[in-house]
């Protein structure tokens, strides 16, 4: 019954817009195209593009290169993305990824360039730990943990845990608030620094991490920056203690946003002051990818919804997405109202339909030793159990 309550509102707005085009309205609604990289300040993300473009997207075919992060297999060549990395295909598994190295060694260059590129890409590590965007950091690795939790079988269980992409450690300050023993690793050794003045317990380097085994490791939106994926998930599930997880989420090559505007994706990018999005997995690439490492995938979900906005102010030609971000001033998108009525109301469905078929922009994963799945059923079915009862809670309200 909800879902025909749901179904009605969508027809009723589709047919309310006809008739307004039958009667000659001409009626629009105006908005601004959404703001790319919501973690840092506009202002700085187009100087830093700007930058990279000038100065630094030349030395990337200087890089050494390298194959396919899941399977090494070959690819072939995709596209440019608007911060001028060239992206592949693989022919063997579908992956998508930059055929180069992409790592520190190529930034000291740019940064040799450009010295202000280092200043400001500084400048934008320290706006990190700012209220605003610690906020906004947060509430988002409240979810996490909270999903997390339902996986911890003893209430009296000890947890340690350590975050393998921490940044400037928004996510060691949620678990520690929650009494969990909390480290982070980063490669950053701007963002370790800021993290350690707020007294957090970071390093900039695997091997200083201390010497113990961690109930759970997270890679939060990491995996997509690393030129050896593979290997760094190898050397950490090596620090799991037994029955321990490891939960990841990454960017989603099946979302709707990468698949319709590919390189014009804002958050489809290699990096302008650092590493960017340089692989694109999804959940089967992923299967491939931890099972190769030794692991075995428990969970898996969908996160958060595409601006339809943006996507269908793309598909008809008025909008170039990322492009016309780094062209000057925000493009401001006109709507019929029928139309702008119509997304409204199909919007939250299209968001829980992309949750219920993976295709969201993020997919989490909850993996664990492989050898060790069959003891940890309990685990996989509450997860999936409390995945099943909030999908259902969101579908009511729909239909409500």
């Amino acid at each position: 019954m909800s879902w025909q309550l749901v179904s009605r509102g969508i027809v009723k707005a589709i047919v309310d817009g006809v008739n307004r085009q039958v009667s000659g309205s001409h009626e629009f609604c105006s908005m601004k195209n959404s703001i790319p990289f919501s973690n840092m300040a506009t202002d700085d993300w187009l100087e830093s593009v700007r930058l990279w473009l000038k100065y630094g997207a030349p030395l990337i075919a200087q890089a050494p290169s390298r194959k396919c992060p899941v399977c090494c297999g070959d690819g072939r060549a995709l596209f440019n993305s608007h911060d001028g990395y060239p992206f592949s295909e693989c022919w063997s598994c579908g992956c998508w990824y930059v055929p180069h190295q992409i790592d520190e060694r190529l930034f000291e260059k740019f940064f040799a360039c450009c010295g202000y590129a280092k200043v400001l890409a500084d400048r934008m590590i320290e706006k990190r730990i700012g209220a605003e965007m610690t906020q906004t950091d947060q509430a988002r690795l409240e979810g996490y943990f909270d999903e997390l939790i339902i996986s911890v079988q003893s209430e009296s269980a000890n947890i340690r845990y350590l975050d393998v992409g921490c940044g400037v450690g928004h996510s060691v300050m949620v678990a520690g608030r929650r009494g969990i023993d909390a480290y982070g690793v980063d490669v950053n050794k701007k963002a370790v620094e800021v993290g350690r003045k707020k007294g957090l317990r970071l390093f900039d380097s695997s091997d200083d991490v201390p010497e113990r085994e961690f109930e759970w490791i997270s890679f939060w939106e990491t995996l997509e920056h690393m030129v050896d994926p593979l290997a760094e998930l190898s050397r950490y599930k090596n620090r799991l203690a037994p029955d321990g997880l490891i939960a990841l989420t990454v960017p989603n090559l099946n979302g709707l946003g990468v698949r319709l505007q590919k390189g014009d994706c804002s958050y489809v990018h290699g990096g302008r002051a650092w590493a960017g999005h340089v692989n694109w997995f999804n959940v089967e690439l992923l299967k491939v990818l931890l099972g190769r490492a030794g692991l075995d995938i428990l969970f898996v979900d969908g996160q958060f919804g595409h601006n339809l906005f943006d996507l269908i102010s793309y598909l008809l030609g008025e909008s170039r997405a990322a492009a016309d971000s780094i062209a000057g001033p925000r493009h401001e998108m006109k709507f019929p109202v029928s139309t702008f009525e119509a997304v409204n109301a199909i919007g939250p469905a299209v968001t829980l339909m992309e949750r219920l078929t993976l295709t969201s922009p993020i997919i989490k994963v909850v993996a664990c030793r492989s050898e060790e799945a069959g003891r940890l059923n309990d685990v996989r079915e509450n997860l999936n159990r409390s995945r099943r009862s909030d999908l259902a809670a969101q579908a009511l309200v729909l239909g409500s």
